[in-house]
């Protein structure tokens, strides 16, 4: 794996990169439409939230490409600290224009900044070109689970929202048979499940299929 230098790590709260923000109205209503129902059906299972202990902060985020660049790839991704919002509206949404990971910095185009997990999304585009749509969840059944249901999974001391863990998703990709379970568990983020897919369907679909097969592990004699 990669090394980056510690000191690219900013304390930005749940952000850990740096942002390039250009401030601009969202244009993307009609895009999001797919995405938004997707997102809204995580949220009414309490896959994406918030943990209000020991502080408050928002989990979950979902993603969809837009650009088919291979080595830089744009998409809209849910704003950071959205995950209390039921429905979200298109300010809600950024788009990640480019990732530079040696530099721990994303630049991104709208009214706020994008969620701390941009750049495991970003990294997810560019090595999967059938990717389109990459949604990121909690769930405590899917973590605990995630051996049994044989997920390919990060290391647990590598921290989410880092170079690393886009690192360490790469060699998911090359290492295991990632691309074609399209999901994984973040074993150093706890509850973190990454699903995703070519469409929203596919990805959401994904997750709501692990989810009914760890209720039968969990329940079985």
């Amino acid at each position: 794996m990669k090394k980056h230098p510690a000191s690219q790590v900013p304390d930005e709260g749940v952000i850990k990169f740096r942002v390039h923000l250009e401030t601009a109205a969202p244009d993307w209503s009609a895009t999001i439409c797919d995405l938004e129902a997707w997102r809204h059906i995580l949220w009414r299972q309490s896959l994406i939230g918030v943990e209000k202990e020991p502080v408050w902060v928002g989990y979950g985020n979902v993603s969809m490409r837009l650009g088919d660049d291979p080595a830089q790839p744009s998409f809209l991704i849910t704003a950071t600290q959205t995950g209390h919002k039921s429905t979200l509206a298109a300010e809600d949404y950024v788009c990640v224009t480019a990732c530079d990971l040696d530099r721990n910095a994303v630049s991104a185009r709208g009214r706020a900044r994008p969620s701390s997990e941009s750049l495991a999304h970003h990294i997810i585009y560019r090595l999967c070109p059938d990717a389109n749509f990459v949604f990121h969840v909690h769930s405590a059944l899917l973590w605990s689970q995630s051996d049994r249901l044989s997920l390919p999974g990060t290391s647990a001391d590598v921290a989410y929202g880092t170079p690393a863990m886009a690192d360490a998703i790469a060699t998911l990709f090359r290492e295991t048979d990632l691309p074609a379970t399209q999901a994984l568990a973040m074993r150093g983020h706890r509850d973190g499940i990454i699903a995703f897919g070519a469409t929203a369907e596919a990805a959401g679909t994904n997750l709501m299929k692990l989810l009914a097969r760890a209720l039968a592990m969990q329940s079985a004699p």
